[in-house]
């Protein structure tokens, strides 16, 4: 299946990086995002891997990457990852229908 980005979890891995960038240095950003983005080729191996999240809205999953939480929605050809949030942060505020 293909991976789609919402604005949204592309702004996400932005700040993921830069966060990273800022605290861990180049080196380390650039393994953790590399990391991540290729977890989305095993997302789209096995779109059903995640728990469903129907508390947070009609449809969304998600799968936990080390400190971040990846929410997608499985469509027909693809996959759309709406959000990637750390862990500590208020889902339901950033998740919406």
């Amino acid at each position: 299946m293909k991976i789609v980005l919402t604005n949204d979890a592309d702004h996400d891995l932005m700040e993921i990086y830069d966060y990273s960038l800022s605290n861990f240095g180049e080196k380390q950003a650039d393994i953790y995002f590399n990391r991540l983005i290729s977890y989305f080729d095993r997302l789209a191996i096995y779109p059903e891997l995640g728990t469903k999240r129907e508390e947070l809205a009609a449809g969304i999953k998600s799968l936990t990457f080390h400190s971040h939480v990846i929410f997608y929605q499985i469509l027909n050809d693809s996959i759309l990852v709406v959000r990637i949030l750390h862990h500590s942060r208020d889902f339901p505020k950033h998740i919406q229908d």
